[in-house]
């Protein structure tokens, strides 16, 4: 397999509601995606998700770097055996701060790309699939009292056994009570603040939750707060997750040295991609630390594959987020969206690469800016 061949694309993917949380609120997404192409025809393809407040990379700026500096250092790359991949991977591709989104994109792109080029899957080189099937939670972004309800009540009758609330200052005391009431105690129900509290605030939140039984809250601090978790995680039982904290593999090993977090997330675009997550994935289960697999808003199924790959060759994750497909946007970029059904389940893939097949008739109308690599 040698590269001769990469196509940049930044695509803009409407949505079908407005996404809000306590850092941005959006009804798009501007995201990355990579072609790759071997002198034997084959194709890979990648995605990446960039946002600004999460890695500081802006979807403009990603997407020049991605064309000008990352793409064509792959040009001329050559891998003659499976097992030269991984390799390959870790002197090319190996995440920075900033690049992360990049990575990902091409890394994907990579991994699909060598699935076809020596017909197996990329869970084979994540060390095989460790499950057949999945289960997807959902997220309840920041909505209108009316609104929260609807969204409740579509969660109950598509029967999804976690969910995530998204929480901002104060709000979040009525969309909790009113989920725990609609879906009983069967149902998980975690918070996610996106860094929104500060220290004192946070501690009231977390006592106040504990009557709702609350599996876990999501970064309740802001980046750069980190410090003041461990006194956080000694005031409640409820146990912290880190997202916005966690975007490198050092970030992780500080955090588990600090202490205070008991759960990581894992987002493929935020960490670099599927090696990165599984090495950081790595870490947490050497710590006791658990994880989830997180997904970006707007993502498409190209991503989704690639997370649910992930999800499959973990020893185990606390729930799954992505998914959505068409239930969230209003294009998809292939012809068979990845998407959960009842209860959240989905079946994992098997065919090679990433397991899915793009299609460029999608595709093409969603570009706003291109780039070809020779």
């Amino acid at each position: 397999m040698r590269l001769c061949r990469a196509e940049a694309f930044l695509v803009r993917l409407p949505l079908r509601l407005s996404v809000r949380h306590a850092l941005a609120s959006r009804r798009e997404s501007l995201n990355l995606v990579v072609r790759l192409r071997d002198e034997e025809g084959n194709e890979g393809w990648g995605e990446g998700v960039p946002r600004d407040y999460v890695t500081g990379e802006a979807a403009e700026t990603s997407f020049a770097h991605l064309a000008q500096v990352l793409l064509p250092s792959l040009i001329g790359t050559v891998i003659e055996e499976p097992g030269e991949l991984l390799p390959a991977l870790a002197g090319l591709l190996a995440p920075t701060p900033g690049t992360q989104t990049c990575c990902c994109a091409a890394e994907l792109a990579l991994f699909d790309l060598a699935g076809r080029s020596f017909n197996r899957s990329a869970a084979w080189w994540l060390g095989g699939r460790r499950r057949e099937s999945v289960r997807y939670s959902v997220v309840l972004p920041l909505l209108e009292r009316t609104e929260t309800a609807a969204f409740l009540c579509g969660v109950r009758e598509l029967g999804v056994r976690h969910l995530k609330i998204k929480a901002e200052g104060e709000i979040w005391q009525e969309a909790l009570a009113e989920a725990r009431s609609l879906l009983g105690d069967a149902v998980t129900i975690a918070v996610d603040a996106n860094g929104s509290w500060d220290l004192a605030a946070a501690i009231g939140h977390l006592r106040a939750m504990e009557r709702f039984a609350v599996a876990w809250v999501e970064q309740p601090l802001a980046r750069g707060r980190e410090h003041e978790i461990p006194a956080l995680a000694g005031s409640s039982a409820i146990p912290l997750m880190a997202d916005e904290s966690l975007t490198t593999a050092e970030e992780a090993h500080a955090l588990v040295q600090q202490g205070g977090y008991r759960l990581f997330n894992l987002r493929l675009s935020k960490l670099g991609g599927l090696a990165a997550c599984q090495r950081i994935a790595r870490v947490a289960g050497e710590s006791g630390v658990r994880v989830q697999v997180g997904c970006q808003v707007g993502e498409s199924s190209l991503l989704s594959a690639a997370g649910r790959l992930l999800a499959a060759t973990l020893p185990g994750y606390e729930a799954l987020e992505g998914s959505y497909g068409t239930r969230l946007l209003e294009h998809d970029v292939t012809d068979e969206p990845f998407e959960f059904g009842q209860g959240g389940d989905a079946v994992v893939q098997r065919t090679p690469g990433l397991g899915i097949t793009i299609s460029p008739a999608r595709l093409s109308p969603l570009v706003v800016d291109s780039a070809v690599i020779a």
